[in-house]
């Protein structure tokens, strides 16, 4: 035995335990033996303590799974709990993102249509000025037209009294040349007749020749004064 226990002193810690246990094992079947046990014996008592002490492991042990499935099932609850306020939070985000999205939307389309606004302003103000140009062109070149159509008919006028003019010109010379030929038709044929009467007086020819003569002259005379008048007129 002493042996055992300075074998058992040289022994490290994990395998004394071991050999610790190995004698307390043949200690006890060595005590074994058969016994009929009544509530008084000490057998009965230490039975009867061994089961309440593993009744009440039993009981710890059935409290303790029973605590760990509901710490469990608790533990799921809450992890579901914190997935689905997870989702709210985020839906949440979501919500207020999307309503300062529509702010900005709801803006930038105030800020479209105001700038519509001025587009169609100055678009109507562009064609009100181009209207009012185009206007007074128009009037500037109807005035110059107008002008113009004057100008011309007063041009027209000017030539037509110049045609007007060189016809009475050229009337005139051609009358004038008519006339000069019929004066020097008539004043030829006057002398003509004058020198007759002279010849006539020299040779003493008879009276009423010579008025015959004469008369032929007035008359000459009075035809040349008759076609001179309607030059005139």
């Amino acid at each position: 035995m002493q042996e055992l226990q300075m074998d058992n002193q040289l022994l490290r810690s994990s395998l004394r335990k071991c050999s610790t246990k190995t004698e307390n094992d043949n200690a006890f079947l060595r005590n074994k033996h058969v016994t009929f046990s009544c509530p008084k014996s000490p057998n009965a008592q230490r039975l009867k303590k061994i089961q309440g002490i593993e009744a009440k492991k039993n009981v710890v042990a059935q409290s303790s799974s029973r605590k760990r499935s509901v710490d469990f099932n608790e533990n799921n609850l809450q992890k579901k709990k914190n997935k689905c306020n997870e989702g709210i939070i985020r839906l949440n985000e979501v919500h207020e993102t999307l309503v300062q999205y529509s702010k900005k939307v709801s803006n930038v389309r105030s800020l479209i249509q105001e700038l519509i606004d001025d587009a169609i302003d100055f678009l109507s103000n562009s064609v009100s000025f181009i209207e009012l140009c185009v206007e007074k062109d128009f009037q500037r070149y109807q005035a110059q037209v107008e002008s113009f159509s004057s100008a011309m008919k007063k041009y027209d006028a000017i030539v037509a009294g110049m045609d007007i003019r060189l016809n009475e010109l050229k009337k005139i010379y051609e009358n004038t040349a008519e006339l000069k030929t019929l004066y020097d038709f008539y004043n030829n044929k006057m002398d003509e007749k004058c020198r007759k009467i002279n010849d006539e007086n020299e040779a003493e020819l008879p009276l009423a020749v010579q008025l015959n003569h004469i008369l032929n002259v007035v008359q000459t005379f009075n035809e040349a004064v008759q076609k001179f008048e309607k030059f005139q007129n």
